[in-house]
């Protein structure tokens, strides 16, 4: 309880340090310069910056992704809709009340998906899974609403460990994929965070000459992603403007800001010419986008193991 009450005490240092963090490489030149009396540590900063930041994201998500538990979303959609179309022909064969061609035109604009073949499995058929190491077995998104695990895994005839490890896994992703989404996000934070240690090496690297701590590379970074949390918590990190969670994207001028940020605070704080940090940014920003490529992925991907 002291730890946290400690992280989150908000005294006079917080509204400095959000006041001067908008100044790029301020707090960081100060950290290194040994005046950090008035400023928060950068480290207290990014656990809270990062913490509120997820927490908005969390709630748009809450706000953009039907809840599973009342069976809104477009996977139940998807089969009330084919089981209510299989009633429609059921119907229309046993009562031959109008034309074949009215029945037809009455039922597209009745149903408006198209259920296609390769829409209707929750893996295509022709997809190989896991570098073939997981068989394809043709379970139906039906299936997936109406069976349990287990019966699904008895009408497939899924016996072996890791074909029913992965397809169980699969199918409580699918049948929650909000409290997926929500799941895997909470657990990004692993991943600025063990992108700083790497990217804090690359800084090391770049700027071998100046002499440089490793550790205030780190402080650098800390300060730079705070920032970055700040800026898409003011200015959107994220576009919850449409119900398809694929749909959601990092706002636009979020990212031009902390793009400008990071080239100014870089020439600052390394103290390089124009050229030189322009090539040295474009450098650090690609292996920034590799590395934490790379570490979402990997998490992500652990995540959804644990969900």
């Amino acid at each position: 309880m002291d730890t946290f009450l400690d992280v989150f005490n908000l005294d006079a240092k917080i509204w400095k340090t959000l006041k001067d963090i908008w100044i790029p490489a301020r707090l960081s030149l100060a950290f290194v310069a040994g005046k950090r009396a008035s400023y928060m540590n950068p480290g207290r900063l990014l656990v809270i910056t990062a913490l509120l930041y997820f927490a908005i994201v969390v709630y748009g998500i809450n706000k953009s992704i039907d809840n599973n538990d009342l069976k809104s979303n477009d996977l139940y959609s998807y089969v009330a809709e084919q089981e209510l179309e299989e009633k429609f022909d059921s119907l229309s064969n046993q009562f031959n009340i109008l034309s074949t061609a009215d029945m037809d035109s009455l039922k597209k604009r009745l149903f408006t998906t198209k259920h296609d073949e390769s829409n209707q499995y929750l893996i295509p058929k022709d997809q190989v899974t896991m570098f073939g190491m997981i068989n394809n077995y043709p379970i139906l998104k039906k299936d997936v609403v109406q069976l349990t695990q287990d019966e699904i895994f008895e009408k497939h005839q899924i016996k072996d460990f890791w074909n029913k490890a992965f397809y169980g896994q699969l199918i409580k992703v699918y049948k929650d994929r909000a409290g997926a989404i929500k799941f895997v996000i909470g657990n990004m934070a692993w991943a600025f965070i063990v992108s700083i240690i790497f990217m804090a090496v690359f800084l090391k690297l770049f700027y071998i000459r100046h002499k440089m701590f490793y550790v205030e590379h780190v402080v650098f970074l800390m300060h730079f992603y705070s920032f970055v949390f700040l800026c898409f918590i003011i200015f959107g990190g994220f576009n919850f403007t449409n119900d398809d969670s694929s749909q959601l994207g990092i706002a636009g001028p979020s990212m031009a800001i902390t793009a400008i940020y990071f080239f100014i605070a870089l020439k600052r704080y390394y103290q390089q010419g124009i050229i030189k940090t322009v090539i040295k940014a474009s450098l650090i920003l690609m292996a920034f986008i590799f590395v934490m490529s790379f570490i979402v992925m990997i998490i992500s991907a652990i995540s959804l193991l644990l969900f």
